[in-house]
């Protein structure tokens, strides 16, 4: 659930230390028994995690000690450090365009993280200010394979399908690469696949899949404290 609770006793950190940590808790002056256990430490802070906007907004009115980590949902004061992802829509629908492709989509679940919104949106202006404008395709689903799939049968059987495909997760990324393949589509001769974001699996997959990382000698974030 993610109802919050405004007891003190809710606002504490439930952690599940496995067995394998033992070792660096101890270290710590954290005792722990022979097996994962759940224990309680009262909370000095909070880093909101791919957090929706009722938990941000539930803390900003509450004046707690927090920290976004990712983008703010707009209305919101709170401290945070987030990448420019409206700059990166933006940027992966110019290279589309500059490809050729007169059609993209970009596939996102369910909008409850403020970062896949700003994506999205860069990602629709990059599509109207290329120098060739592209057709802007919002093929939002509903966060499952099977919901993608579907989503991806539907926009192929379509008079003038989209050639290009941006994704905001790397999940996505893979059940649009694969179910490209099974269908007999050559990546990326008949279809251009963009990831958002990047894992290791990724960097193993063949054909190769154009991504976005971070650079490790070079800031890759912004922070507000607002």
């Amino acid at each position: 659930s993610h109802e919050l609770d405004d007891s003190k006793a809710a606002l504490q950190q439930m952690i599940l230390w496995p067995n394998k940590k033992r070792h660096k808790l101890c270290a710590c002056g954290v005792g722990l028994g022979r097996e994962p256990q759940k224990i309680y430490i009262p909370w000095s802070g909070w880093v909101l995690v791919r957090s929706t906007f009722a938990m941000q907004k539930w803390f900003a009115e509450r004046a707690l000690p927090v920290m976004v980590a990712g983008s703010r949902h707009p209305g919101v004061r709170l401290p945070s450090v987030a990448l420019d992802l409206q700059a990166v829509g933006r940027h992966a629908a110019g290279l589309f365009a500059g490809r050729g492709h007169h059609s993209a989509a970009i596939f996102t679940g369910n909008l409850f993280a403020a970062g896949d919104e700003q994506t999205r949106m860069g990602f629709m202006e990059g599509c109207k200010t290329a120098d060739s404008p592209m057709k802007f395709v919002d093929a939002q689903h509903d966060g499952t394979v099977e919901g993608l799939c579907l989503k991806l049968d539907t926009l192929l059987a379509g008079k003038t399908p989209p050639t290009a495909f941006f994704t905001t997760f790397t999940g996505n990324t893979l059940t649009v690469l694969t179910h490209f393949l099974r269908r007999g589509l050559r990546i990326p001769r008949d279809a251009a696949i963009i990831s958002r974001d990047s894992n290791r699996y990724l960097e193993q997959a063949v054909p190769s899949v154009a991504r976005y990382e971070l650079s490790n000698t070079e800031p890759g974030a912004e922070s507000s404290l607002d």
